[in-house]
């Protein structure tokens, strides 16, 4: 981190606040109005610029710039100049409350921006990926104790790549988490 600093009190607090009980000599302690921004203190700025990054088989990857800001109140992610094989976009987006992902009682809300020149889906799919998926042996997970129902997204392109389709002027606004999706506005053109 280019500038950080950590610290940890009131422990207790912290755990109660997350919705774990922490039991002493006096029993229960309970401090569920206590602001986990009191009981875990840390900030931090992490940046970078012209990162790259390849792996076999797969397009290459590049971020012009980004900025990632971390706080127990909020997480702030900005990424520009990002290509990703023939897709070309910036993204940013947000996290208020993000230590509430541990939590229970408590949710994570935020925001993620993606506008794009160019998706090019073809070059992340792979022949008879959608044939290989089995679930002979699946075990259903229990999602509900995380409550990621506060997540709005905005994604804009201008040209999206998939299979024998070409959509122009993308865009798709909503609300999503772990078990909900909710789509407030979508709009494409189809060539």
């Amino acid at each position: 981190f280019s500038k950080s600093a950590c610290t940890i009190g009131i422990i207790p607090a912290a755990f109660e606040y997350i919705g774990i009980p922490i039991k002493t000599e006096r029993g229960t302690d309970h401090h569920a109005d206590f602001p986990i921004s009191e009981a875990i203190k840390f900030s931090g700025i992490f940046s970078g610029k012209d990162i790259k990054y390849k792996k076999k088989a797969s397009p290459a990857i590049s971020i012009g710039d980004f900025t990632f800001n971390a706080s127990p109140s909020k997480m702030i992610l900005s990424a520009n100049k990002i290509t990703a094989g023939k897709s070309d976009m910036d993204a940013s987006g947000e996290l208020v409350n993000p230590l509430a992902y541990f939590s229970d009682v408590k949710n994570v809300t935020g925001t993620i921006n993606i506008n794009a020149r160019n998706v090019d889906l073809n070059e992340w799919m792979t022949a008879g990926s959608t044939n290989d998926v089995s679930n002979a042996n699946a075990v259903p997970m229990d999602l509900s104790a995380y409550k990621f129902n506060a997540v709005s997204t905005n994604i804009n392109a201008e040209k999206v790549s998939y299979g024998t389709y070409q959509l122009k002027n993308f865009s798709l606004k909503g609300n999503f988490g772990l078990q909900n999706l909710k789509i407030d506005n979508f709009s494409t053109t189809i060539d």
